[in-house]
């Protein structure tokens, strides 16, 4: 008979909620050691953008920022923890070597045996859902890598459940005619989904009155852009609506400042903004309040989870299911700005 192992998690928790458990703990050491979010990912071999999600999460939890990161120039780009973000690490760290005097193992990794894989688009609401997974005992493993490239990997099977907002300009619809495109009309089930307000944000730079002028405005180069990555339903949209406004004025969107920098996350495009290095950038509603950035409305979109029919019946599949038709999603759908039901 193989041998019977006890082992102990630390989980660090603020006002009851757990905050930091080995994996984000082992993100912010990285980042503390590297002084880099890059070389901290390639360090742990975690996406960049899966990087920023957990960051991302935190400071949601902690209601305060944990990393300062600053972009490349002269003096080089880097990262560094803030004083809350060495706070919450060093509590990590303390409860691991009271195990250790304890004489207790180290914890395994949380999510060695995931019930659940899924690739999926930025969002908020999305991080709230995983922490109910989580606490009803199911785990998962996410990779935020945008929506196009979470289709491609429903595609290939590397994931059970995509969460995508792709806007398709021809038919004015969303996600069903990319399913057409990715060969996964008949192999996948829609699970559910919810509508969210994406906004035209900007600084304190911005004197125009109307979404109109902040497009002409950045495609004559008077505003630089805090522009999403290819492959995200943001980056489609917005490159849908200078398209459009840049055949009113004769302007080339590609030209329009800031057009080729990627910002994988809204949180990354409201912190652009915030600091002053971009001007404007389409983000989601929930996230400029966060940030005190002023926005006008775009529009309502569509974010849906689709999962492979041979896997719908897996205990993670239908719990997230249950979730997205629970009574509990309706509370957290009313309780966040920029969220509804789909009528």
């Amino acid at each position: 008979m193989a041998r019977i192992t006890i082992r102990f998690e630390c989980m660090v928790e603020l006002g009851g909620r757990p905050v930091l458990d080995r994996l984000s703990a082992q993100v912010l050491r990285a980042i503390d050691e590297r002084l880099s979010i890059i070389a901290a990912s390639r360090a742990l071999g975690i996406p960049y953008t899966s990087i920023w999600e957990i960051i991302s999460r935190i400071e949601r939890l902690a209601g305060g920022r944990i990393v300062i990161a600053r972009r490349g120039g002269l003096g080089g780009g880097g990262a560094r923890l803030t004083a809350l973000g060495r706070r919450l690490l060093n509590a990590y760290e303390e409860g691991v070597r009271m195990l250790a005097t304890a004489g207790l193992h180290a914890p395994l990794h949380p999510s060695s045996s995931p019930q659940l894989l899924m690739a999926h688009s930025s969002d908020p609401l999305l991080d709230m859902i995983l922490e109910r997974l989580s606490h009803e005992g199911c785990s998962a493993r996410c990779f935020c890598v945008g929506s196009g490239l979470s289709l491609a990997m429903l595609s290939l099977e590397e994931a059970d459940v995509a969460g995508i907002h792709l806007y398709d300009p021809q038919t004015g619809s969303y996600n069903e005619p990319y399913l057409e495109r990715f060969w996964l009309r008949d192999k996948v089930a829609r699970l559910g989904g919810y509508e969210r307000q994406l906004v035209m944000a900007y600084g304190e730079r911005v004197r125009a009155r109307s979404l109109d002028e902040i497009l002409k405005a950045l495609l004559s180069g008077e505003l630089r852009l805090a522009n999403r990555n290819r492959g995200s339903g943001t980056r489609i949209l917005i490159d849908h609506l200078l398209e459009q406004a840049g055949k009113n004025v004769g302007a080339d969107p590609r030209r329009v400042r800031g057009y080729e920098k990627e910002h994988y996350t809204h949180e990354e495009v409201a912190r652009s903004i915030a600091s002053g290095d971009a001007d404007a950038g389409l983000l989601l509603r929930c996230v400029a309040d966060e940030h005190d950035l002023p926005w006008m409305h775009v529009a309502w979109e569509r974010y849906e989870y689709y999962a492979l029919r041979s896997r719908a019946g897996g205990e993670g599949v239908q719990r997230l299911k249950q979730i997205l038709e629970s009574s509990w999603l309706d509370d957290a759908l009313s309780s966040k700005p920029g969220y509804r039901k789909i009528d």
